[in-house]
C-alpha cells in the first residue's frame, strides 16, 4: 500500500483503491476491471474519456479531458495498479480544488 500512496499524486486516491481492492476480491482479470472502473471513475468525475492506448510499456494509458483540465492515467495490465495519475491545466489560471479538478 505505500508504494501506491506514493505513485498516486492526484484526486481520488481512496476511490481507487477502493476499486482496485473490489476488482481483486471478485478475482476478474486486472487488466480489464482496472480500465473499467478507472474509466467509470472519471467519467463520475464529470471528464469525458479521449483516449485508451498502451504505453511502450505495455501500460494502459487513458487520456481524459473536462473543458479546463486534460488527465492522464496510466494503469500496470499485469496488476491493475494505477501507475501514474496526471492533472493539467488547459488555461494558466485554472486550479485544481482539493475535491478534483474542477469541482
Amino acid at each position: 500500500m505505500r508504494q501506491y500512496t506514493r505513485t498516486v499524486r492526484n484526486y481520488g486516491r481512496l476511490a481507487a483503491a477502493g476499486i482496485l481492492a473490489a476488482g481483486f476480491a471478485t478475482g476478474t482479470p486486472a487488466q480489464n476491471s482496472g480500465t473499467e472502473d478507472v474509466v467509470w471513475l472519471l467519467r463520475s468525475e464529470g471528464y469525458e474519456i479521449t483516449e485508451i492506448s498502451r504505453t511502450l510499456l505495455g501500460r494502459i494509458r487513458i487520456a481524459a479531458t473536462n473543458g479546463t483540465f486534460d488527465r492522464e492515467v496510466i494503469i500496470s495490465r499485469s496488476t491493475g495498479e494505477i501507475r501514474y495519475d496526471g492533472v493539467s491545466a488547459k488555461t494558466p489560471d485554472a486550479q485544481p480544488t482539493a475535491e478534483g479538478p474542477g469541482q
